[in-house]
Order: C-alpha cells, then structure tokens, then sequence
C-alpha cells in the first residue's frame, strides 16, 4: 500500500497541483465509477491541491475533461480473496443523486472508455426509456449539443419535464454535459430550485454520451491495459478482476507479456504478498523499488471506502471496507488500523 500511496500521490509532500495535475489525478482514475458527490469531496481533493472546482470548470470547459456513467450494467462485486470472475447484471436505471455512480475522464479516452464499458450491450435507446427522455435525446441526436433553453424548446415540454429527462438520461448513461457545474446542481437541491427559477438548467450545453468513431476489438484490449497501468503502476489478477471495465485476466496477459518482449514494460515479482505474474511500467518498478529502501515514518494517511485504493479484506489484511459515501480506512505506514485502535503501532508493514 506504501508503493500505490506514492503512485497516487496521497503523500501530502507528494500532491499534485494545477492543470497538469489535475489531468494526472483524473488518469490515474479514469475509468473508476465512483458516487457522483465523491469526486469533489475526497476522490481528487486527496491527490490535487488547489482550486479544485476552478481546476475542473477550466478542465472541462477547454475538452480536456469530461464525466458521465460509462457502464451500462451494475457495480462489478468485489471477489474472494482470490477474486473470482463474476457476471454483472444488466443495468437498471439509476436516479441521478450524490449516490449515482459517474466517471471522470480525458475525452481523448472516451471512444475507448465506451467501448470497454458497453461491447456487449444493444444499440438504441433502452426499452424502458420514458416518453420524454426519448423526445429530448431525439433532440440532442438531430441538433447536437443544446443549452437547457434550446432543449425546452425543441422538444416543446416543459422546464420541468426536460430536467427530470436530462436526469433520467444522465443516471442510464446516455447523456453528459460540457460543465461540472450542472453535475453540481443535480447534487444540490437548493442549486436545482434555484436553476429552475432561472429557467436555466445548469450552465453548460448538453449532448449524448457516444463515441465519435468506431474501436477495435485490439484497441479496446491495449486501451484497457494502459489504463490499469497508469492506474496501478505495478498490475495482477486480484486488482483486475474488481475492475469493472477490465478484459479478462488471460487476454490482458497475453497482451502484457507482448508488451514485456517488446521492451515497453516489465513482468516478474515486484509486490511481496502477491500471487500470479505481475506487469510493470519501469517507472513503477523504481518507486517500488525506493519504498522498499525507506524506513516506515509513521504517516498516515486517511483513505475514502470509494477510492480505488480501499483494497482492505481484497488484497491487504483486514475486513472489508465499504465502498459506499461516508466509509474510510486510516492507514499507518501502509497498514490499515482498527477501527478501535487509532493510536497504536501496527506490528508489522509491507514494505510494498
């Protein structure tokens, strides 16, 4: 836990900052799908510093950035120990809120993220889709994107009626906005009454959530396998099986040893504890490399049950954290302490 505190930048001597950091937090998570109210409370907020809602409306604003649901299918479970492959249900519409599950990413990465996210699922919109949330995607489908004014006018339905249809397509993963602040409205009520007295809708322009062009089967696998090596640093089976994007581990493999005769990364054992072949990019394999020559300090470092990183009872000893809004695990020196024990020395550490 060590290594990946250091590959996340959670160490405060460590945080990253402005522009250039924030689109390097966002990398490290892309693809995560987290409760929408996580990102700005504790999700970035522990690797960036700074004007984060500044940071992020510039983000946006300038394409670098975007968020909505990528999956189109329920939160993958976390496996035994020894994860084993699950099935995921089909999605079932989720009504936009601090609890539904969006994702932040670079747009460059969004054809790829889609594709990882819904190879499997129809095309169309979903049977179930009401009335209204068909008229204001035909909308946006015909027109593009639309500020909230044009799409009350070109549906022809009222202010009300647009909104819970933008909220409705949002929560199934069909539409996005080009600014973080209508995601702040629908995570405030009191913004969300206030917009509606202003007949606005949040500020930015509306559009579907689709890819501009097609992705290959190939694309799609070496996408993903970059993805959980900027995430990651150091990848093995236990971490990709609760991913929910992920290939299955055999394909990733093979793609990974590719990579590994090509020279680009490197396979072997670089976590103890860990089963199975490990992956690496060689700057992972140096910071694992300077945590294992460093003497623990005693740094805390307080982790929320949504981030990636809450690995407790998968990976790491301990019971099982939830990953749900409200939950933490505080770690000393790598070691997850007890919820009753807050002051004591962990008897031993990973040096990983």
């Amino acid at each position: 836990m060590r290594f990946l505190f250091r590959w996340h930048h959670l160490e405060p001597s460590d945080a990253l900052g402005g522009q250039g950091g924030l689109l390097r937090a966002v990398s490290l998570l892309e693809g995560w799908e987290a409760p929408a109210a996580a990102w700005e409370q504790v999700l970035l907020p522990a690797r960036v510093r700074g004007n984060l809602a500044e940071l992020l409306d510039r983000a946006c604003w300038t394409g670098d950035i975007a968020w909505g649901r990528l999956s189109l299918r329920e939160p993958r479970p976390v496996g035994p120990r020894r994860g084993a492959e699950v099935e995921l249900p089909a999605a079932r519409a989720v009504k936009p809120g601090r609890t539904a599950t969006l994702a932040f990413f670079r747009r460059a990465e969004l054809g790829m993220l889609l594709a990882a996210a819904r190879w499997d699922c129809p095309e169309g919109w979903p049977e179930d889709l009401i009335e209204s949330s068909r008229v204001v995607a035909a909308v946006l489908d015909r027109r593009g994107a639309c500020f909230f004014p044009e799409l009350v006018s070109g549906s022809g339905l009222s202010i009300e009626t647009v909104e819970d249809a933008l909220w409705d397509l949002l929560g199934r993963g069909l539409v996005t906005a080009d600014a973080v602040d209508n995601l702040r409205v629908l995570l405030s009520p009191k913004r969300r009454r206030q917009q509606r007295a202003l007949k606005r809708g949040g500020p930015g322009r509306w559009s579907l959530l689709r890819a501009e062009s097609s992705v290959s089967e190939d694309e799609r696998l070496g996408g993903m396998g970059r993805l959980l090596l900027s995430r990651w640093g150091i990848v093995f089976r236990d971490l990709v099986v609760r991913e929910p994007l992920a290939p299955p581990w055999r394909e990733l493999v093979r793609h990974y040893r590719r990579l590994e005769a090509r020279g680009e990364i490197r396979g072997g054992r670089f976590l103890a504890g860990v089963g199975g072949e490990q992956f690496a990019v060689p700057e992972a394999v140096e910071v694992a490399r300077t945590i294992r020559r460093s003497r623990p300090s005693g740094l805390r470092i307080e982790l929320a049950g949504v981030d990636p990183l809450n690995l407790t009872g998968i990976v790491t000893p301990g019971p099982r954290v939830p990953a749900v809004l409200g939950q933490k695990v505080v770690y000393m020196d790598g070691i997850p302490l007890p919820t009753d024990r807050t002051e004591t020395e962990p008897e031993s550490a990973l040096a990983s």
